[in-house]
Parts: C-alpha cells; sequence; structure tokens
C-alpha cells in the first residue's frame, strides 16, 4: 500500500473530505460500543441453575388407619393387589389381574358396595414405597379420578 494515501484525520479535515471524516468517527463509535455491549453481556451472563437435591421426609404424618379400609399395594414386582382391611387379621392381598385402570375400577365399585352395605364409609390409601414406578402410581391415580376420588391416604412405610 502507497504511504502517500493513508491520511491521518487531521489531514482528511484539510483536504474538505467532511464526509469521510464523519464516517470514520462513527465507524469507530459503533466499534466501541459493539466492544462495550459484549463486555457487559459476558460480565452479566445468566448462569444455569444448579439442579436441586430433593431429599424426601422419613415421615410426613402418623395416624392410626380406620378399621374400614380399601388399601392398594404398588409392589416391587410392579403389580398391583389390594384388601379391604376390615378383617386385620388378614394380611394377605389380591393381585389386579391386569393391574390396568378398568379393573381398578371394578375393585372400588365392589368396595363402595360392600362399604354401603355395612353402612361405612370407605377411606382409600395406597401403599408405596420408593421404588414404586411411576406408571403404576398414575394407572391407580387414573382410575380414582374416572371415579371421581380425590381424597386418598398415602402409606409409605409399615
Amino acid at each position: 500500500m502507497n504511504q502517500s494515501n493513508i491520511k491521518t484525520l487531521g489531514e482528511l479535515k484539510k483536504s474538505g473530505s467532511r464526509s469521510k471524516t464523519i464516517f470514520i468517527i462513527a465507524l469507530g463509535i459503533l466499534l466501541f460500543l459493539s466492544v462495550s455491549f459484549m463486555a457487559i453481556r459476558i460480565a452479566t451472563a445468566v448462569k444455569e441453575p444448579e439442579p436441586l437435591i430433593v431429599t424426601t421426609p422419613n415421615s410426613v404424618a402418623v395416624s392410626e388407619a380406620p378399621s374400614y379400609a380399601l388399601v392398594f399395594f404398588i409392589n416391587n414386582d410392579n403389580t398391583i393387589g389390594y384388601k379391604i382391611s376390615a378383617d386385620r387379621s388378614n394380611t394377605d392381598q389380591i393381585l389386579i389381574n391386569p393391574g390396568n385402570s378398568e379393573n381398578i375400577q371394578k375393585v372400588i365399585t365392589d368396595a363402595e358396595i360392600e362399604f354401603n352395605s355395612l353402612n361405612k364409609k370407605m377411606e382409600i390409601f395406597i401403599k408405596g414405597d420408593n421404588t414404586t414406578k411411576y406408571p403404576q402410581f398414575k394407572t391407580l391415580i387414573d382410575a380414582l379420578k374416572t371415579k371421581e376420588i380425590f381424597k386418598f391416604h398415602m402409606i409409605t412405610s409399615a
């Protein structure tokens, strides 16, 4: 590049090319603003939040189960069972096979008939633990929603 073609800002002013001077100044200002904006953006970058660690409590509330209740069990082998706890000496559960929403609804209907014949209010308990798989729990909850049952108790330990 020829040195004679390069002019300083003062020489540009003297030569009468005012538009070139304004262009160079505007270009400098834009460059300064761009660099400043990027520096501010980098300095105030939002960091991803740390993952929240959820610790489940050992027990939330302890209460005695009523003598008459419908208890659903979500077992470790992903089966769903039930028992009507009127007879506390009998701890055997009846497996719902297959454990789908329709069969669970039939069990609820049969239990409602039994509780009504005994003049007892039916309370529903769901027993599971931290190994319980969500799909089985969801199947059970969906069956309760279909029967318009929105109140139930959770049992998470013996």
